[in-house]
């Protein structure tokens, strides 16, 4: 499943990452990449480089400035440390989060993605995520 923040924003992304770590579950695991948009080359570089250092050995650095963060073990985790960091400290260069990337197989998982999604709408607004 993806999760797409609306106009890629961070802020939403941001409580995404965060609210799917409340549970502590197998819903923590269940981050397989995050897709974050900079404005330069440079940031995207930097980014890359202390994203990898931050629990994502796997992680891509694509064309226009696109990292794609993968999570080592403990994605939840190291998902909220990497976004935070991203919205933080490249608040300037940052310039979307535009999409989360979930495997959530089991029956817990789907439930706790659905908790998650009418959390995001009913605080953030009911077109703040779209989820496929």
């Amino acid at each position: 499943m993806v999760i797409y923040p609306t106009n890629g924003n961070p802020i939403i992304a941001l409580v995404v990452v965060s609210v799917s770590t409340f549970k502590d579950s197998a819903f923590l695991a269940a981050f397989r990449s995050i897709s974050l948009s900079f404005s330069s080359e440079a940031a995207a570089k930097n980014f890359f480089e202390e994203a990898r250092s931050m629990g994502g050995q796997q992680s891509r650095l694509e064309p226009n400035n696109v990292v794609i963060f993968i999570p080592d073990f403990g994605g939840g985790l190291h998902a909220v440390k990497v976004v935070y960091h991203a919205v933080s400290s490249y608040k300037d260069s940052l310039t979307s989060v535009d999409k989360i990337e979930i495997s959530a197989p089991s029956e817990e998982g789907k439930n706790l993605l659905k908790d998650l999604e009418e959390y995001v709408q009913r605080y953030l607004g009911w077109d703040a995520i779209t989820v496929k």
